[in-house]
């Protein structure tokens, strides 16, 4: 059977935020090449303690991707001096729809995850990305595994932003290559508190081996609806109070 990449993301809004009448402040975004080759996913949450941190991360998820494929090559080779670039490339785009819309930079204080891969005859080269809390776990032998943990913050319940002090030293990078079939998935805070074992630092595989496995079963359409119905629906909304999302990365 042909090998594909599928790609799917969703986000929906928490109880606790549907109660204040906020909006939903965890944003994503998914990209995959017309030839198959290539994909990214991304996902962002806005703190809650910043007035404008939907409208950051709304611009962060739709940044990223693009200027992380421009740049593959290099950030590829070079991991180490890739997570100073950027930042500085997003506190750019920050600063200048802040200067745009007359709010402050600290006003729109967000996390990230990215991960963007490119497709070989018998493997995938990744690059990822991770500042602040949210999960980023990978796919491999049928086995899910952690590539990125949570970053807390210096209090209780914090944690690092786009737009924290040091935030060009924050943001962790990660390169490598993986053999074919294998997978990503990236996610907020919220709906870590049901995918990550906190206590073991693991994932907790029943449930991501399932996730996954929809990719293996279903179309990139059907897989998006299946996320939403579940995000919405499940166990997720049970376990958390805050906004939930999740995107997912697959080479079949």
């Amino acid at each position: 059977m042909r090998s594909l990449i599928k790609v799917a993301g969703e986000a929906v809004i928490g109880r606790s935020h549907e109660r204040c009448g906020t909006p939903c402040q965890d944003k994503y975004y998914t990209w995959r090449s017309k030839d198959k080759k290539w994909a990214g996913i991304a996902l962002s949450d806005g703190a809650g303690s910043s007035t404008y941190s939907q409208i950051a991360a709304e611009f962060a998820v739709n940044s990223i991707i693009p200027f992380v494929y421009e740049h593959f090559n290099y950030f590829y080779k070079n991991p180490s001096n890739a997570g100073k670039q950027i930042v500085e490339f997003l506190l750019n785009v920050l600063s200048k729809i802040a200067k745009e819309n007359k709010l402050m930079l600290n006003d729109m204080a967000c996390t990230l995850l990215f991960v963007l891969i490119l497709r070989k005859k018998d493997f995938i080269h990744y690059l990822a990305g991770h500042i602040g809390d949210g999960t980023i776990f990978f796919e491999r032998d049928k086995n899910v595994e952690v590539l990125s943990e949570p970053e807390r913050g210096e209090y209780a319940n914090t944690t690092i932003f786009l737009t924290s002090k040091n935030s060009e030293s924050k943001l962790r990078i990660y390169s490598g290559i993986l053999r074919r079939p294998a997978g990503f998935m990236i996610m907020s805070d919220g709906t870590a508190e049901t995918l990550y074992i906190k206590r073991v630092k693991s994932p907790n595989q029943a449930y991501c081996q399932q996730i996954f496995n929809w990719c293996n079963r279903y179309s990139q359409k059907k897989i998006k609806k299946v996320l939403l119905m579940n995000l919405k629906n499940s166990i997720f909304r049970e376990v958390s109070l805050d906004d939930c999302s999740l995107c997912l990365l697959k080479v079949t």
